[in-house]
């Protein structure tokens, strides 16, 4: 349903400053502590894995999104603006595939129960609700 759409370069640049490029391998102490560089990858990332320059970390961030979009693409059966879209591939990146796969939040939107509201072209912090959701009465 909404294969026209595709991750804007303003999520890209969002993704970006929100993640930090990190050449190292790191351990994100996040809700699983996962080994992690680039811009956030996770794909295949270990303690010893070698760094990463930064052209290299917005290819794995490319990869990632596409990845994230597909998902989107297979999963979502409500129309979505660009915005939207954005900020549900923001949701995914932090969740991941499977994850998204299961969520309360695709349920209730693919239902209609939900809508999936961003303001202006600022996109929120995971901690902060990226994807704010409002049930339809």
């Amino acid at each position: 349903m909404n294969e026209q759409l595709h991750a804007s370069p303003a999520l890209f640049a969002f993704l970006r400053g929100r993640e930090r490029f990190r050449a190292k391998p790191y351990l994100d102490l996040g809700v699983r502590g996962t080994w992690t560089n680039g811009y956030g990858n996770t794909a295949g990332v270990t303690k010893t894995t070698p760094p990463v320059t930064e052209p290299q970390a917005r290819e794995q961030m490319a990869r990632n999104v596409a990845s994230f979009e597909a998902a989107i693409h297979r999963l979502v059966r409500v129309a979505l603006n660009q915005l939207q879209y954005d900020a549900l591939c923001t949701f995914v990146f932090n969740v991941g595939v499977p994850q998204f796969e299961t969520s309360t939040l695709l349920r209730l939107l693919n239902k209609g129960d939900c809508i999936i509201f961003v303001t202006g072209t600022n996109f929120y912090p995971m901690a902060q609700n990226i994807v704010v959701i409002h049930e339809v009465e």
